[in-house]
């Protein structure tokens, strides 16, 4: 007889949400001082990973350009 287990199913790394990654990101956020407006920008409707990368791509980019 067989038994179910409940392993979980792993989502692909491009597509799935890496943890660690994502609190590297909201840590900078906050090391940056920025309020909560920027942390949800950089969530809002982002469903993957890779839109959430170029999210903060983008945050980083702004922030050097507002630093230069």
């Amino acid at each position: 007889m067989m038994t179910a287990t409940n392993t979980p199913t792993e989502a692909p790394q491009q597509s799935g949400i890496v943890e660690s990654e994502l609190l590297d990101m909201l840590q900078t956020l906050i090391n940056a001082h920025c309020g909560l407006s920027a942390i949800h920008h950089l969530l809002d409707e982002a469903k993957t990973m890779p839109e959430i990368r170029t999210r903060f791509a983008q945050w980083e980019a702004d922030q050097r350009e507002h630093n230069a």
